[in-house]
Formats: structure tokens, sequence, C-alpha cells
């Protein structure tokens, strides 16, 4: 449950973050970003809309003697014929996002940031989609605090 709480807790920040930002292709069309969890909403990934999109997903997590983290993957796309402007596109999207998640560095008022971030931009884009992602692990409830968290029970 706490991988779960914590994808929503991202989205919620980058949304909030993020709500003014938007995407100026090559061609001038704008479009503002959408942030998904786990996966995109019942659209196909790489349909014209959908992008420019933020995927929030938890993948693993670890308990350990001390504490507890969960790692989650945000991908984020944007959409580009031209080359070059997508790719920067993808970069400067990816540098937003990592500037945020370092700054705030909790999220939800619990998840405490647990560095290094690791982040990537694809080198073989899908053109004219152009996307790249970030690792990021954050310490979450440790089992043995369960008791003390109330709110996983809410």
């Amino acid at each position: 449950m706490t991988a779960v709480m914590l994808a929503k807790a991202l989205k919620t920040l980058l949304d909030e973050k993020l709500a003014a930002y938007t995407y100026t292709d090559s061609s001038g069309k704008t479009r503002s970003i959408t942030t998904y969890t786990y996966y995109l909403d019942d659209k196909q990934p790489g349909s014209e809309e959908v992008a420019p999109y933020i995927v929030v997903r938890p993948i693993s997590g670890e308990d350990g003697v001390e504490d507890s983290t969960v790692k989650c993957v945000i991908v984020a796309c944007v959409r580009d014929e031209a080359v070059e402007a997508g790719y920067l596109g993808a970069v400067n999207l990816i540098e937003r996002i990592r500037q945020i998640l370092l700054t705030t560095g909790t999220v939800g008022k619990k998840d405490l940031l647990k560095k290094p971030l690791k982040w990537s931009i694809d080198n073989e884009p899908n053109r004219p989609y152009y996307s790249g992602y970030i690792e990021v692990d954050y310490y979450v409830g440790h089992l043995d605090n369960f008791q003390q968290m109330p709110f996983l029970y809410e």
C-alpha cells in the first residue's frame, strides 16, 4: 500500500509543480503535460493526443533492518517531428522533473528522497516520440513502525 500512496503523492506533486508547463513542438503546436500513475490512461502509447506525458510507476521495494524503500520509475515523453527539438524537449522535461524531486526532498509529508537519483534519455527514440526516465528511491514507513502510522489504515 505504501508504494501506491507514494506513486499518488508523486503524481500530485508533479501535477502541482508542472501545472503551467507546456510543450510547444517544432510545428508550433502547444500541449500541456498529463501525468498518469502506473500506465497511460486507456490510450495506446504513441497516439498523438497522449504526448507529452509523464507516467509514475512504483517498480520495486526493499525492506532492510533499519528502513524500507520504494523505487519508482518516472517516464516522460514528448512528440515532435524535428529530431533535435524532440530530443531537447525530452531532456528539458526530465530536467524539470529532476529539479522538482531534488528540491522537494520529502513527498506526501512522509516519504524522504533517497539519493542518488538516476536518469536517462532514450538513445534510440521511437520517432517522433522522445522519452527519458528517472529512477528514484524513497524511504517509506518501516514495518516496525506501522503501528505508529495511522495514515496507512485510513
